[in-house]
Order: structure tokens, then sequence, then C-alpha cells
């Protein structure tokens, strides 16, 4: 099967008509001229359409609507985020009322310092079908302070943004005052001398589990060294905190109840245990093998991992030695997912099951499963894993000696039967940033980190090792190509150096040995073939490959015997592992192991001042004069009104640029842009976002990538022909008393490595090699019209030009002209000049309007009429 990514970009690639949809997922914000006043910020939580420069258009829009909210674990609204308490920033999308799926989501964060991250680092994130998108915020643990969450998202040509103010603490918060604790739990009543049980307590909140991660410390009445507690555990998402307490002597000459206490900052509890005294011997735990106390699921062994665990314990006299041949009792904590010992479960019980006098006929006496101890006086069992993810304890009971009425007692330390091989669904990568310096410079650096989970979606072992090939610069040098995960985890760099593809763009793939994705439709946690789902065309995993050349196949695509054309340099790279030495595309029909994998692009942007970086402007975002009198349409530009006297609003517009390295990649992040050689006449602000931002994971895409060199041709906005542009906008501003006539300004960009350098400014569907440095600024009216009087009453008007949107349409089709009398003359576009009389004289003001793909232009003057 060919490379699956658990990205949005797949499900991109099958919908979007082009990549220019995908590739400036930024919400644009466009304007057409500078007649209205700029759109007021919209209260954090809700939404605004990106604002635009007026200029009379009167289109109607549809109502696309974004809002963001930030919820806890238990899903309430919440503006803190502590340490190790990260939180969900949901975004919702409707236009008219409806949801909006499929549609890109821009999470960012604006915070004076660094005090959150966001998961996926990339912060875009498709809606899903009820128009959500959620990422994850954390945060950074390293300071205190205030910022917001911002999301941007854009429906056709309407862009929308929303944002959600936060706190972010800079260690971990104390518990909250409405937390309490529920019983301390104690696995047992009774513990033998030198034994060990199990603690359990939850945290509530309202007399519900509190889902956060929240510290519990635990101590005990026993004199220091005489006993080992748990001094200190978090709670899982059920609320609960497991400890373990270990007798080292409390009770030496005579059995004593010793107290347990859990404690968190709002609340305290204690339970109690009787510790037996050495007087008649003492039932020890003494070793779970794996060392690690972890086994994996039923039927996901291998890779390192096994399904079954030795535990031992050993019953000793009063002198310490051995007692051999001596019964002893074990049952589990928990039987859940077909767990058992030695093969005995509540639906498989042993033949001779141990005495409820030595069992004990309580909740965990189910199995009752009698062992004898050894020569040395050790017992082992074995527990072999369920399907079910779980904590486990065994409990051992022996009446020592003979005429024992209450028996000794123990527990095993906790065994945690939890993840098994990860699954492909589950293998995410991501890049901290994936445009870097490294088109002209070695040693630049973008960092890949791998997650994995299993089939529960837990983290997989710590040392699951994860391999990366690439298909130019260098990968994991530290590491000989691999990382090894810790918490489902690990990274690698990827390093600028040669080789450096003719599009320098070198595609990454990491791989792991995994397990293919089947649909559990019997709920059973267990692949059944021919009862659970398993896709031949989706789930069944062909051999992985670098797909260097990018062309979204391996070779020639051939199924059967594949041959490995090198397009444009580049030669796709295969993994095998059906077969030792040769690639095999198709998978093999049967759900099972293989290389589950993902890939991404890493772009070797070009250095600023040893590139050629260039800023496209869409149409949409600027105007044209078009002539009502058969002349040509001009250059595009941007226009502003030609009036502003002091103490009034300035005229404004607002454009969107896209920015690359000039052939096509984004400049690297941290590229910063700056306003230069602006005309005394016009102020533009600064470019925001002022720098470039960092571009996330995406996997090979033919529809973007194809051909694999660089990109020389021009960007429209249907067709972005494969460049990988950055989104900034711009607002342009008037200067006071000084709206008039033509003004320029350019752009400066600075790589984090380069120098200072003057981007080429084209316009959408400009050849790439068009000489411009600047952009073009003029102060016009939507409607340029002669009005001349003639004496007695009579005046002439002739409609010269009106000013719309570059991006057509150019031709107008109704002229009107309002003479301010009460009177109007409408009609096609005139040839020559229309009279008009008034019947006295005075000053008189005339608008002349057009209309030109549905939409109507005016401006007025006024005239003296003798």
């Amino acid at each position: 099967m060919h490379l699956i990514h658990s990205s949005g970009w797949a499900a991109l690639a099958r919908r979007a008509a082009h990549a220019a949809a995908v590739l400036t997922a930024a919400a644009l914000v466009a304007a057409c001229g500078g007649d209205s006043e700029p759109a007021s910020e919209p209260p954090f939580g809700g939404s605004t359409p990106a604002g635009s420069g007026g200029g009379g258009n009167g289109s109607t829009k549809s109502n696309v609507v974004l809002t963001l909210k930030l919820t806890d674990a238990a899903g309430a609204s919440t503006s803190t985020i502590a340490t190790g308490q990260p939180v969900r920033a949901q975004a919702v999308l409707t236009r008219d009322g409806a949801l909006v799926a499929n549609e890109i989501v821009q999470f960012s964060v604006e915070q004076p310092v660094e005090l959150v991250r966001i998961d996926p680092a990339a912060g875009s994130v498709l809606t899903a079908s009820d128009g959500t998108a959620v990422v994850t915020v954390s945060s950074l643990g390293a300071s205190t302070g205030a910022g917001t969450i911002k999301a941007s998202a854009k429906v056709g040509d309407e862009a929308v943004t929303a944002g959600a103010n936060f706190f972010a603490s800079g260690s971990s918060t104390t518990s909250p005052a409405s937390l309490a604790l529920g019983p301390v739990q104690i696995s047992s009543a009774s513990v033998s001398a030198y034994g060990t049980t199990g603690i359990q307590v939850q945290v509530l909140r309202e007399g519900q589990p509190y889902t956060s991660p929240v510290t519990v410390n635990f101590t005990s009445s026993c004199a220091a060294g005489k006993a080992s507690v748990t001094s200190s555990a978090t709670t899982k998402p059920n609320g609960v905190a497991d400890g373990t307490f270990v007798d080292n002597g409390c009770a030496q000459t005579a059995d004593a109840t010793v107290t347990i206490t859990a404690s968190i900052s709002t609340d305290s509890k204690s339970g109690s245990v009787l510790v037996r005294a050495p007087t008649t011997g003492s039932l020890r735990f003494l070793s779970v093998e794996p060392s690690d106390k972890s086994i994996t699921l039923r039927g996901q062994g291998g890779n390192g991992r096994q399904e079954n665990a030795t535990v031992t314990f050993r019953l000793v006299d009063v002198a310490g030695q051995g007692v051999a041949d001596t019964n002893v009792c074990f049952d589990v904590s928990t039987y859940i997912g077909g767990l058992n010992l030695d093969g005995y479960s509540p639906t498989t019980l042993p033949a001779n099951r141990g005495s409820t006098a030595l069992c004990g006929n309580d909740p965990l006496s189910q199995v009752r499963y009698v062992k004898r101890t050894n020569p040395d006086g050790t017992v082992s069992v074995q527990i072999n894993s369920g399907t079910v993810p779980t904590p486990v304890r065994v409990r051992a009971r022996s009446l020592y000696p003979a005429t024992a009425s209450v028996p000794l007692e123990s527990f095993s330390d906790t065994l945690s039967i939890s993840t098994g091989l990860p699954l492909q669904r589950s293998f995410s990568l991501s890049v901290d940033k994936a445009n870097i310096d490294g088109g002209n410079f070695d040693g630049e650096v973008a960092s890949l980190t791998v997650r994995l989970a299993d089939q529960f979606s837990n983290p997989v072992p710590d040392g699951t090792v994860v391999n990366f090939i690439g298909s130019g610069a260098a990968v994991c040098t530290a590491n000989n190509g691999s990382c090894k995960t810790t918490d489902g985890a690990c990274s690698c760099n990827v390093v600028s150096q040669e080789r450096r593809p003719a599009d320098n763009r070198v595609v990454v793939t990491a791989y792991a040995v995994g397990m293919e994705d089947f649909d559990d439709l019997n709920g059973d946690n267990l692949y059944t073939p021919g009862v659970d789902g398993f896709s031949l065309t989706l789930q069944d995993l062909g051999d992985a490959y670098v797909d260097a050349n990018k062309d979204g196949k391996y070779g020639d695509g051939s199924t059967t015997a594949p041959t490995n054309p090198t397009i444009n340099g580049d030669t796709d790279i295969p993994i095998p592992y059906q077969k030792n030495d040769v690639i095999t595309v198709k998978g093999d029909g049967v759900r099972g192991t293989a290389h589950i994998r993902a890939s991404t692009v890493i772009y070797l942007s070009r250095a600023s001042s040893a590139g050629d970086p260039t800023v496209v402007v869409p149409l949409r975002s600027l105007d044209r004069s078009y002539s009502l009198t058969g002349g040509a349409a001009s250059q595009p530009f941007v226009r502003l009104k030609p009036i502003c006297p002091k103490d009034t609003p300035m005229p404004q517009a607002t454009i969107a640029t896209l920015l690359d390295d000039g052939i096509g990649n984004p400049m690297a992040a941290g590229t910063t842009l700056a306003v230069v050689d602006a005309s005394t006449n016009v102020a533009p602000a600064g470019f925001r976002p002022s720098s470039v931002l960092a571009v996330g994971a995406r996997p090979p895409m033919p529809g973007i990538d194809l051909p694999n060199t660089e990109k020389p041709l021009k960007w429209t906005s249907s067709d972005a022909n494969g460049n990988v542009p950055t989104a900034h906008s711009i607002t342009v501003r008037g200067v006071e008393d000084k709206c008039a006539g033509n003004a320029s300004f350019a752009l400066e960009v600075k790589s984090p490595r380069g120098g200072s350098a003057t981007a080429r400014v084209l316009y959408e569907g400009e050849p790439k090699d068009t000489l411009r440095s600047a952009f073009a600024v003029r102060y016009l009216d939507q409607v340029a019209f002669e009005a001349r009087a003639l004496g007695a009453g009579n005046v002439t008007v002739m409609p010269e030009a009106w000013v719309g949107s570059a991006a057509g349409p150019s031709a107008a089709t109704k002229v009107t002209i309002d003479w301010g009398d009460g009177s109007k003359t409408d009609g096609t576009i005139p040839s020559t000049p229309v009279a008009h009389h008034y019947a006295s004289a005075g000053t008189k003001t005339i608008a002349v309007s057009v209309v030109a793909g549905g939409v109507t232009y005016s401006s007025s003057q006024s005239i003296d009429v003798p």
C-alpha cells in the first residue's frame, strides 16, 4: 500500500482541486480599495470575516462564523493552563448556521514569552463532520503569564478568525480548593510480616472523579526504616492514585495496626492495615519477571515484549529460613479480558481449588489456585495477559504453621498489562519546522518527532525503535538513523547538507515494526478473520518506501515486478519487510505485522540573499483602472481614496501576499519581513505575521511536488503550480493631507542565515521572471469622470474610467449619472459627453456610478453651475 499519513493532508489531496488552498491555509486578508473603515476586532470567542478596504462592493456574502473555546480534561470551559494539565482548544466552523467539514483551521499563539505549545506543532487541523477542529495546548512550565490562542479559517473567499485568552502557570498548580479524597482502599485487611499490599485512593471534585492529573502523597505510621511506602503517585484519568506498602519489620514482637495516610493540598484521608509479627513466619513477595513489571496484551507480543510474567513469593519461618512443601493460594485483583494464572481463570477453574480457610471467601477469592513451595520456600505463578489493558496484583495466602487459624497474606507489586505493538493509525509524524535555511547553508536542523500508540491508544513501550530514511540531507546523524521511544515518542534531526534534490524538497520516511489496522466489529479486542473488518485496499500494508521522486507510487507503479525509474535525479528507496531483499508493493492479504510508516517533506529553503525571494499578490487584493472610452486596463495597484484632511480617518487597504524563496518553497522559518523605501505619501504598517512561521509536516504529493524540480511556473488562485508560499498581509494607509498621486513601497526579507534582500513583487498570474521590486499605490476615486460647466445652467459629464478588482470583470454594463437635482441619466456607456440643464445656478453635486459584474462603483464631485 502507498504511504498513509494520519494528518489532514491526505484528505485534502482527495478533495482539493489544487494544492493552493492547502498551502495558503492561513486566513488571507483581502482588500479592493480604501473607502470603508477598518473592521473592529471581535471579542474573544467570536469571529469576524477578515476585513477589506472597501470600494463599493455590493455583493452579498454568506455568513461564515468561527468560534473558539478552551476546555479542560472534564470538558469544562477554562482559561487556565497548568503544567501537566493540558487543555483542548476547540474551534467550530459554520456557514449560514450549517456545520462545515473538511476545511482547514489554523491555530496559533500570541504570547509575550514562551508560555505554551500547540500540538500538532503546525497548528493546521481539518474540521470534522461536526465542524470541529481541536488542538492540545500545554504549558511549557518555564514562565507564568497570559496570552491568546488564535484560530483562523477560510470558506470560499470568506476568512474568519477567533480567539480565546488564557493564563499559563510556570509550575504545577496546587490542587483546586474543591478537590477531596475518597476513602483509602488497602488491598488486604492484614499483611504478613515483611509482606506487601496495595494502596488506592481516588481524587474527587464535587463527588465525581477528577480527571486532570493530581499528585497524591502517601505516608505510614511505621517508624523510619521499618516500612516503605510509595511516597507520591499521580492520578490516572479516572482520578485514582496507586501505591504500595512493604513491611520491613514494623511489628517486631506483636501484631501492629499501621495507619496509611494519603494527602493532597486540600484534603487527607487514612486507612489501616494489620501487620503481623514475625512470631510464626512470614510470606514475602520476592520478584516479578520481566523486571520492568510490564507485559503486553495477548496477541501482541514480539518486538521485545512478552505476554506473560512470573511472580515469585517466599514463605519463611521465624528464623528466616525457607519453608518447603507448604500450600500457597493465589488469586489476582482482576481477571478482565481473559487474564489467567497458569491458565486458570473464573471460567477455567483448577480441579482442586483451595479451601476458603486458606484462600479466603472475599471478592478476590475467585479461582483459589494452590501451589506448594519449593525446598527453599519459594513459589512462583505465571500471569498470562488478557486483551484489555489493566494494572494487576497477585495475592498469596498461606496457613503457616499448620495450626494457624489466620493465614499469612501478601501482595505482589503492581504489574502493568498495557501496551502492545503500535498500529498504523496511531503512527504520527510531526516536525518543529519543515522549512529550514538549508538551501545554501549546511548544518540547519529540523527536528522530527514520531508518536506511536497501540490498539488502545496507549503509548508504546519505552525503547521501541523507529527508523528514518531520507532522500537527501542527513537524517538522525546522532543515532545511526533511528531513535528509541520514551513515553511513546522519540525525535531525531534532519540536518541540511548535500545531497540536495533539484527542488530542494527532501522526503523523510519514518517507520517501525507494528500492526496493521483492523475494525474490531465484535468488540473483543482481538482480530478474528471473517468476523472483524480488514480492508485489503486501506489496511493491508505493502512494504514501505521513500517516495523520493514524489510521484505517489513505488517505481513505475507495477505491483508484480516494478522497475524504479529516476525522475529528475530522484529514485524511490525501497524498505523491504515481507521478503528480505525484494520490495513487495502489495500487502499479503493477512492482518499482521508490517512496517508502519509516515513521511514528510523537508524544505531546504534558499537563503534571502542567495536566492530570489518572491512575493505574489493575489489579484483579489488589488485594483485596476478600467477605461470606459476604449483604452486598456491599467496594471494592478493598491487603491486608496484620494481624500484625507486633518482629523479624519485615513484611507486604508489591506492586501494579502504570498512569499516563497524563488523556486517555489517557503522561506525558512524565522525569516523576517520589513517595509522599506516607502513613499512619503503612504504609510504601510508592518507585515503580519512579520516573520515566516514554521511549516508543518506533510507527505509528498504528486499534485504539489511533481515535477520534482524548481517550480518555475506562475502562481494563480486556481493553480499554484507546485509553489508552497507562506501567507502574510499588510495594511496600507494614507498620510494626512498627502492623499494624492502615486506611491510605492518595497518588502525586505532576511532569512536566519542570509542577508537582507528586496523581494521580487509579482501580481497573480505573472511569470516568475517579471522585474518588479515594489508595490504600487494610487490615490483614485472609484469612478473618474470629467464634469464641465458650459454656462446658462448647462453642463456635460464624460465618464472616463472606473476602478475595480484586478481580478475582474473588466467590462462595465451600465453607467448612471445622478445630476443632484432629482434627475438621473441611465444607459449604456456613453461615447460622447452627456449634457444636462439645471433650472437654477449654484453648486451642484454630480454622482456617476458604473455597474460591472453585478457590483456598483460610484464617485461624486461638486461643480459650480453659472
